[in-house]
């Protein structure tokens, strides 16, 4: 299995350094200056220098952590194959590359800007790191108890009248009363209190610890005994010392504030640029695309399990 991983993750990275560069080899300037020559294409030192230092960081540090030198030059070698050998079959010919270097021109220049206007933008400290724990305590509580609702029905048709009354913002307790046939708790609106992970079959209570937040309402779960509805209205727990999750933090803010700062950076960019809809447009390719699967079907009646 180890081996496995480790294939896997070379794998990746491979992809990625052949991928992700723009320097071609090309002839040195010195007899002595080549790393590697491939039909006569020579790859320069300098030629792998700048390749590297287009790789992501993560590439980098995987490779100076390896050992990688070879490795990374093989990689190098095996993309020049590969292009000497689409030349052979004329695919730089073809009217839909320069399409392709279009469209990766302006991806890369839109991420080169984007990274040079945010770089000094993102501020990450303990202040933040704190600030983004108090406002999402519930995310990174060990939960020991859930105060959670219920509705089950025992038919699709009954699960989605139930559905529809809940999306249209119907109090889940005055559904449950109409709608539950377990009579104890739908007699409380559905209420079961506070219970444990052990009370709930395994499915539910992955929804109701894991899932679902505080205020939230699940989707239609199919079980053996019916079909339930969810509702947390409450958690207990214990929060974990700042100090021993400060890393994960951090994980998790860098690109929050990073989605932030950009999302600020382009509705500023918006205001300073003229853009037209042709909506008349939009509905028509909206049409061609047609409409997606529901995002949480139900089985036809007749089908419960």
């Amino acid at each position: 299995m180890r081996y496995a991983k480790k294939t896997a993750m070379m794998f990746a990275i491979s992809m990625c350094m052949i991928s992700g560069g723009a320097a071609q080899a090309g002839s040195a300037s010195d007899p002595g200056d080549y790393v590697a020559k491939i039909n006569g294409t020579t790859l320069t030192m300098e030629e792998v220098k700048t390749e590297m230092e287009l790789r992501p960081e993560a590439v980098q540090g995987f490779l100076q952590q390896h050992g990688g030198a070879a490795h990374f030059v093989d990689s190098l070698v095996t993309k020049e194959i590969l292009y000497q050998e689409a030349l052979k079959h004329d695919l730089d010919q073809l009217p839909r590359l320069q399409e392709l270097v279009r469209d990766f021109r302006k991806t890369t220049l839109a991420s080169l800007l984007v990274e040079k206007k945010l770089s000094d933008k993102i501020e990450l400290n303990d202040e933040v790191l704190q600030r983004y724990l108090h406002e999402n305590a519930e995310e990174f509580t060990v939960k020991t108890a859930v105060q959670v609702s219920k509705i089950v029905v025992e038919t699709p048709e009954k699960a989605r009248e139930v559905q529809a009354r809940l999306a249209a913002s119907d109090d889940f307790a005055v559904v449950a009363q109409q709608f539950s046939r377990h009579e104890e708790s739908a007699a409380n609106g559905g209420d079961l209190g506070f219970v444990g992970r052990q009370a709930l079959p395994s499915d539910l209570a992955h929804h109701a610890f894991n899932v679902l937040r505080q205020g939230e309402i699940s989707a239609p779960i199919v079980q053996s005994g019916g079909i339930y509805f969810l509702k947390v209205s409450d958690y207990r727990g214990d929060l974990p010392e700042f100090d021993k999750i400060r890393q994960l933090l951090t994980q998790q803010v860098a690109p929050h504030l990073r989605q932030n700062a950009f999302e600020q950076y382009l509705a500023e960019l918006k205001e300073e640029y003229q853009i037209e809809i042709n909506q008349e447009a939009l509905r028509g390719l909206t049409t061609s695309l047609g409409q997606g699967p529901a995002a949480h079907p139900l089985p036809a009646d007749g089908e419960l399990p």
